[in-house]
């Protein structure tokens, strides 16, 4: 193999693997969207209903309620986290191809 077709070579798994961690981080992103605002219209519709029903005051209702909410957030916090990891993971990746890629180079010079 070439030195240009190995440094395509390296260059084209990078490229993979760059791209399959945004796909993951993309998708964690829009997972977390859509459980966001399917929590938050939920919610909605049931507290709406309850009002209806005339028990939105009652103190049961309402600790209850506050308990699913506080519950859900605790999930969002959780999802954030990992969103958060896989953003660091992402950069840690990008650093180690820029570092896999110049220590490549300097092979190449050194030949």
């Amino acid at each position: 193999m070439t030195d240009d077709a190995s440094l395509a070579h390296l260059e084209a798994r990078q490229d993979t693997e760059r791209a399959d961690a945004r796909r993951r981080l993309e998708a964690a992103e829009e997972l977390l969207a859509q459980y966001r605002s399917q929590i938050d219209r939920i919610r909605d519709d049931f507290h709406q209903h309850a009002a209806r029903q005339g028990v939105s005051e009652d103190p049961g209702f309402r600790s209850g309620f506050q308990r699913v909410s506080e519950f859900a957030e605790e999930n969002i916090r959780s999802a954030t986290r990992v969103i958060r990891e896989f953003e660091e993971e992402f950069r840690s990746l990008t650093t180690q191809h820029d570092e896999e890629r110049e220590r490549f180079l300097v092979v190449l010079r050194q030949q």
